[in-house]
């Protein structure tokens, strides 16, 4: 790859350290520093809860052999997912969420009508929705999509294959799990 990926290469090497976590020094670090603002807290904690909800969908995703071709169905289990995770007030970000819904509800029209309750997110845009056109969902497009829905910010990266991406995502979620102690307080 070419420059951004050369960084995240480097980076994921030390995997070893992520194994060996300081809980205490991160509290430390906070309180030596002036005390987090209540803004600061609820940003995190939404991060969180952004990642969390990304992480799941995307192993929905993966758990279907040749998903490209059964992209219905793997589009309806996604998306039951995403409700369940709008009640427990997990959230992917808005452009995730918003491709995904327009995505799924695009297949849907084709095939037969929505019967079941919709999240709120869904109600909300279907108006916006009818009157826009220009979004034709592609078996690459939802390919890649799968590829980064666990990256948080949805980025449009064209021209790399989805191989690179998923080895790229691989890495990036074995580091993430031990990532917040690495470097702290030393």
């Amino acid at each position: 790859g070419m420059g951004t990926c050369c960084s995240t290469e480097a980076e994921s090497r030390p995997l070893t350290v992520a194994s060996a976590p300081h809980p205490t020094s991160s509290k430390q670090e906070t309180r030596t520093d002036e005390p987090l603002t209540s803004e600061a807290m609820k940003e995190a904690k939404k991060m969180k809860k952004d990642v969390a909800a990304a992480v799941q969908v995307q192993k929905i995703f993966r758990g279907f052999k040749d998903r490209h071709v059964y992209r219905r169905k793997v589009l309806r289990a996604a998306f039951e997912e995403l409700e369940k995770k709008e009640e427990c007030e997990l959230q992917l970000c808005s452009a995730d969420v918003g491709k995904l819904t327009e995505m799924y509800m695009r297949f849907e029209e084709k095939n037969q009508p929505l019967v079941r309750r919709l999240p709120s997110f869904v109600e909300e845009s279907r108006q916006s929705m009818d009157a826009k056109t220009s979004f034709t969902p592609t078996r690459s497009w939802l390919a890649s999509f799968m590829d980064t829905a666990a990256t948080v910010r949805y980025t449009q990266e064209q021209g790399r294959t989805s191989d690179t991406r998923r080895r790229r995502n691989r890495k990036r979620r074995r580091r993430r799990m031990g990532e917040e102690p690495i470097g702290i307080g030393s």
